[in-house]
């Protein structure tokens, strides 16, 4: 992972823990935000927030530069017998307030932070009252090499 990205997905997992209810926030999300974890362990609280990288595309601009667009995918889980849709979108409208700050360049690290979408998860295993989505950002920015 480059420093670009790893500061970025940083800064993702750093505004998705100010998810607290005495922050103004609809759930206390911000103690259950994960990299990488893509399994649920028993010893988990829902709901669940699990961030990863995803495709990156790449535009040359010179012969040791280029601009890349990398994906980020933070999907939203939650276990709700009753309710998980609601429940769901309580969690979705969270993540999208902590993203979607002025700040579009995670505090300059990165050109720009895109939304583009949200889309459903696969049911994990024995999850009958997990119901869960990913929401995908893209982030932009410019490397060079060999200068």
């Amino acid at each position: 992972m480059s420093t670009i990205v790893k500061g970025a997905m940083d800064a993702v997992i750093l505004r998705l823990q100010a998810i607290w209810v005495s922050g103004g926030y609809n759930t206390d999300t911000g103690n259950q935000v994960y990299a990488g974890v893509r399994t649920f362990q028993d010893d988990m609280t829902f709901p669940i927030v699990t961030v990863f990288t995803g495709n990156e595309f790449v535009e040359k601009l010179t012969y040791n530069s280029y601009r890349s667009e990398r994906t980020i995918n933070i999907e939203c889980y939650v276990k709700d017998a009753t309710t998980p849709t609601i429940s769901l979108e309580r969690l979705i409208e969270d993540v999208q307030r902590a993203m979607e700050q002025t700040d579009i360049s995670l505090g300059g690290l990165v050109e720009v932070l895109d939304y583009t979408g949200i889309e459903e998860t696969e049911q994990p295993d024995g999850g009958s009252d997990i119901a869960g989505v990913r929401i995908t950002y893209v982030i932009t920015f410019q490397r060079q090499y060999g200068a």
